[in-house]
């Protein structure tokens, strides 16, 4: 691993805006790796840091803080930005990476960042606020305030004070700043992610599971996302992770402290521990919570595949595939079907396509919707026509008055019924799970009729 090292440059040298630049980008790039999973790198990320404190307390990366504004900004406040929320993040996560030291090497940090009050330069100074308030976001500053007010209350103050602005300017609705530029967005951002917490769900919490309805919703994640270094396995009615050389994709929800509470009491600390981790969502990266398996062995259980989905993000295959192509196959195929499958392929336009990657190939190929209508068309036309044969066969060949009724996930094909009446001659209809109480708009589907009609003749049987 290549080792993180920072040097401060003299302004009376040639500057090397470049240099200067990529050990900023260092520096965010440290700022998103996950200490989970990675503890070592960041014993050498904060020795590196606590050595290479300025004597006033912060991280610049040049010699003197006499230079023009902009410099100033980018290569003396920023730097001491990140580096500050680096070790914050380290004690908040981890604390022994700090080995003890925290008091003394925080505080004046806290100090130095209050320079300017977070301002960037120049006319438009109030972006460089809100980048501010994200490099703290992603050092956790939050829960740093809520363990160590005291470390300096100068920094606890200005933190608190930009929200109560911010809250303000939400409640004015006084949002342009600068050049004339609205920051409604960033501004509600800002709070937002400050007054809730960030929780990555995988497995049955997604939206739409099995246990999204009990513990999240009506609430609606955030964004899909993809957390990395993690392996996930079946234990029976839901999935666990534990750390390994994998993939795992999520939703992330932002929750309330009380609902974090919540969540917790359903095994933190039991089956699971509550931990930080780096969220990838596209190309940028986000910090939130995440609840790792720590309830005994996983030997034997059946590992769930993590496969490439239609959207570029991931899904998981649940079973005891061989080989991950199988899952791969399986997942991609059923996926297909429920994204673009239609049983009526005259109602699809000519110029519907969507984009797959086909296996063993990189980029995704382009398909025709109407003709993956068409394939589907003539597998179901065969279906019905084996229904109709064993209909003439029983005897009841024009005795169904009412018709048939379809149901199971495969009813949910669109156009499937209009088909089936019309090779049966008979009325058709999808039904789908009634008289239900509790979790309806969970199972509320026709791919759920089986199970809860099980249950209903296990409950006649009794």
């Amino acid at each position: 691993m290549k080792m993180f090292e920072l040097t401060r440059t003299a302004v009376d040298e040639k500057i090397e805006i470049r240099q200067l630049e990529a050990m900023v980008g260092e520096m965010r790039k440290i700022l998103a790796t996950p200490v989970y999973g990675n503890e070592e790198a960041w014993r050498g990320y904060v020795q590196e840091l606590t050595g290479f404190q300025h004597s006033q307390g912060g991280f610049p990366i040049l010699d003197t803080y006499h230079v023009e504004s902009d410099a100033r900004v980018e290569f003396c406040h920023v730097p001491t930005y990140l580096g500050t929320a680096i070790l914050m993040k380290a004690l908040v996560e981890d604390r022994e990476l700090l080995a003890g030291k925290e008091r003394s090497i925080l505080p004046p940090a806290l100090k130095m960042c209050c320079a300017r009050g977070l301002k960037g330069h120049g006319f438009d100074d109030f972006s460089g606020q809100l980048e501010a308030m994200d490099i703290f976001h992603r050092g956790h500053v939050m829960e740093f305030l809520a363990e160590y007010p005291d470390f300096c209350p100068e920094f606890t103050e200005m933190i608190y004070g930009i929200l109560a602005e911010y809250r303000q300017c939400i409640q004015e609705k006084r949002f342009i700043f600068g050049f004339a530029k609205n920051y409604e967005r960033e501004i509600r951002a800002v709070v937002k992610t400050y007054e809730t917490k960030s929780v990555f769900v995988y497995g049955t919490l997604m939206e739409g599971r099995r246990n999204y309805q009990a513990y999240l919703s009506p609430k609606k994640p955030e964004a899909e996302g993809v957390i990395h270094g993690f392996r996930i396995f079946s234990l029976g009615a839901y999935p666990g992770i534990v750390r390994g050389a994998s993939s795992v994709p999520g939703e992330v929800f932002a929750v309330s402290p009380e609902k974090l509470a919540e969540l917790d009491e359903q095994g933190n600390g039991r089956l699971y521990n509550r931990i930080w981790t780096e969220v990838q969502i596209g190309k940028t990266s986000l910090p939130a919570y995440v609840y790792v398996y720590c309830g005994g062995k996983l030997e034997g259980l059946p590992k769930v595949y993590v496969v490439a989905s239609l959207s570029g993000n991931c899904e998981l295959v649940f079973g005891r595939y061989t080989t991950l192509e199988e899952a791969k196959e399986a997942a991609q195929a059923e996926e297909v079907k429920k994204m673009h499958g239609s049983a009526l392929p005259q109602y699809v336009d000519d110029e519907e396509y969507f984009y797959c990657r086909t296996f063993g190939k990189d980029e995704a190929a382009k398909f025709s919707r109407k003709e993956l209508a068409e394939i589907i068309n003539m597998r179901t036309e065969e279906l019905f026509q084996l229904i109709l044969q064993e209909i003439k066969r029983s005897g009841y060949d024009n005795l169904l008055p009412a018709g048939m009724v379809l149901t199971g996930g495969t009813a949910l094909l669109p156009g499937i019924d209009k088909l089936g009446s019309d090779i049966l001659g008979m009325p058709v209809r999808i039904a789908k799970p009634e008289k239900m109480t509790g979790m309806i708009d969970q199972l509320n589907s026709p791919a759920y009729s089986t199970a809860v009609g099980l249950l209903y003749w296990s409950m006649l049987v009794e």
